[in-house]
């Protein structure tokens, strides 16, 4: 009788074996395989397993940093506001907007400024804009220059 490959090798997974030690090695050389016929090279280890429990929705703010030059401006815009818990809510997010804005993911910029405008009309008073971004973004630093 022939003697099988030891665990944690293709060839025991060829014949049959679903430990976790052959299923790893298997996936290990399909990984392989795909990478060398997308043109790229193996990966180097096994790739760590996902991650269970909660996952986080905002990045916190680094300790010890202060606000980006658009969270300063709406913090200093919005200074005093913020007596009502729901005035203190949209207050919160725009100042969650601006962070966004100053961080660096260039793809939520737009969502971001979106939301930065809506809720600076809602709480300052200004009225909407004719339309466009051009004139979205106009209204936004008119807003935040604003003294009032």
């Amino acid at each position: 009788m022939a003697r099988l490959p030891e665990h944690g090798r293709i060839g025991r997974y060829r014949r049959g074996c679903r430990c976790d030690e052959c299923r790893a090695a298997n996936a290990e050389k399909r990984r392989g395989e795909r990478a060398r016929k997308r043109g790229g090279s193996p990966p180097a280890a096994a790739r760590p397993k996902a991650r269970r429990g909660p996952v986080p929705t905002a990045a916190p703010v680094p300790t010890g940093s202060g606000p980006g030059p658009v969270e300063a401006a709406a913090r200093a815009a919005l200074a005093g506001r913020g007596d009502d818990p729901v005035e203190r809510l949209r207050v919160e997010v725009v100042f969650g907007a601006a962070r966004i804005i100053d961080g660096d993911k260039p793809y939520l910029v737009k969502q971001a400024a979106e939301i930065l405008r809506t809720y600076l009309i809602d709480l300052v008073g200004h009225a909407e804009p004719k339309g466009g971004e051009a004139d979205a973004l106009r209204d936004l630093v008119e807003t935040l220059r604003s003294p009032d």
